[in-house]
């Protein structure tokens, strides 16, 4: 997008938060970058960004307006980027606290799919064993490392 970027094109945002989750250094280059594509930004739930979509005015209400709109850009995307490292913060606190319980258990295989899987692949190749069977090729690949697994187990307890 940045490429084929023209000096006056808008760059319409949802919100703030949607572009600017980047770490600092990353925010900075992509700043830098949409300044010299000569990019306005315009977030729809930040209404004074609106003003680049209304015809220019001179002077000192115009260099104040932009100020501000770029104030207030700046300052919800610390925001936004502090608001989604807190979450992911806390969502990875939630993780351990749920493990440390017990409640948080690995998803089980679904065995009756993996054997349908299994005899599936002694005729088609992976792509079409998915494609027959409705699922991801990753599924049978799985499939395929579960009955390995269990072959190796049969064979070691023997």
């Amino acid at each position: 997008m940045l490429s084929e970027a023209a000096e006056g094109d808008i760059l319409l945002v949802e919100s703030i938060d949607r572009l600017s989750r980047l770490p600092q250094p990353m925010w900075e280059a992509l700043k830098r970058q949409i300044g010299q594509a000569g990019l306005q930004v315009v977030a729809v739930d930040l209404p004074v960004t609106h003003a680049v979509m209304k015809p220019a005015t001179e002077g000192v209400e115009a260099w104040l307006q932009k100020a501000i709109a770029q104030m207030l850009i700046e300052f919800m995307a610390a925001f936004a980027r502090k608001d989604w490292e807190d979450r992911r913060t806390r969502q990875a606190q939630g993780i351990a606290t749920a493990k440390e319980a017990g409640r948080l258990q690995p998803r089980q295989p679904n065995l009756k799919m993996y054997a349908r899987i299994i005899e599936t692949r002694k005729t088609l190749s992976i792509r079409k064993t998915a494609e027959l069977l409705g699922c991801s090729k990753g599924t049978v690949e799985r499939a395929q490392a579960w009955a390995r697994e269990e072959l190796e187990k049969e064979g070691t307890s023997v």
